[in-house]
């Protein structure tokens, strides 16, 4: 492996065939970089934390600002961004994403449009810098806040310092350790603070143990929503795996562009988690 961010390769952290050519172990577990792995990654280079990947960047340079994984043309964060009022009226966006992995959404950014993302692994910013280049690569202006999301954003709303979101993407839970407390009642309280009026609040849900779509539509229903939601399979060759949003406004004018795109779910279930009692066995697939 090359110099810089610590990224000695660790013993014994190879748990398939698939080659390594960084590895960085600390607090939350081991981040592994990968080059051509077989099967919808084969052309990428891919950050996998325990098995699961979290974000993957083309190799060849025709293709490198694409974004690949669940955040490519047709997913819901596309349709949240592209398709948001001012992104239609040609004027900037203020984009919040809690959880960085290789900093995909960022590809989706504009020239004037400001991306701020939370992330709680600070290695994980400094694999995304040093192995992919989507923050580099982005027209927007982008900046990291280490540390909890909740707890970053609940200080900056606190502080009045921050303006506020037009879309906000809580991209925290592809991994097998869910974050229970982004999915809260309390929590949605402080996004929709940190949210414009016409903003919209964005879920990535897609977790092969666990269906979080109820908890989303819990949370909807409490304020009087009907969610968005977009299930979404990318073509071959486009680099892309299968994801699950939820996109839920109070903004008409969004709403109406984004159902063109809703998948309806076989359940309406809803479950509403606070952040004194939630029930993960209660969603396991």
């Amino acid at each position: 492996a090359e110099d810089g961010i610590r990224d000695k390769l660790v013993t014994g952290v190879q748990t398939c065939a698939l080659p390594i050519f960084a590895a960085e172990r600390d607090f939350y577990g081991v981040l592994r970089v990968q080059e051509r792995p077989e099967g919808i990654f084969d052309e990428q280079r891919v950050l996998r934390v325990g098995r699961i990947v979290h974000g993957g960047q083309f190799l060849d340079s025709a293709r490198a600002r694409r974004p690949t994984a669940y955040f490519t043309e047709g997913s819901g964060v596309e349709i949240a961004i592209r398709r948001h009022p001012k992104r239609l009226a040609g004027r900037p966006l203020r984009i919040g994403v809690i959880g960085l992995g290789v900093g995909s959404i960022a590809a989706w950014g504009a020239p004037g449009d400001s991306i701020r993302y939370y992330e709680l692994d600070p290695e994980v910013e400094r694999v995304a810098r040093r192995w992919f280049t989507y923050l580099a690569d982005s027209p927007a202006a982008v900046s990291v806040v280490p540390g909890d999301g909740r707890l970053s954003l609940e200080r900056e709303v606190a502080a009045g310092g921050t303006a506020r979101f037009d879309v906000l993407v809580i991209d925290a839970f592809a991994g097998d350790a869910v974050p229970v407390h982004l999915l809260t009642r309390e929590s949605a309280d402080l996004f929709w603070s940190a949210l414009a009026e016409d903003g919209v609040l964005v879920y990535q849900v897609t977790n092969r143990h666990l269906d979080l779509a109820p908890v989303v539509r819990g949370l909807a229903r409490e304020r009087g929503l009907d969610p968005v939601r977009v299930a979404y399979t990318p073509p071959e060759g486009s680099g892309g795996s299968p994801s699950v949003w939820m996109l839920l406004s109070r903004d008409a004018e969004f709403l109406k562009a984004a159902r063109l795109a809703d998948t309806p779910d076989r359940s309406d279930r809803a479950i509403l988690w606070t952040d004194d009692h939630s029930d993960l066995l209660g969603v396991l697939r």
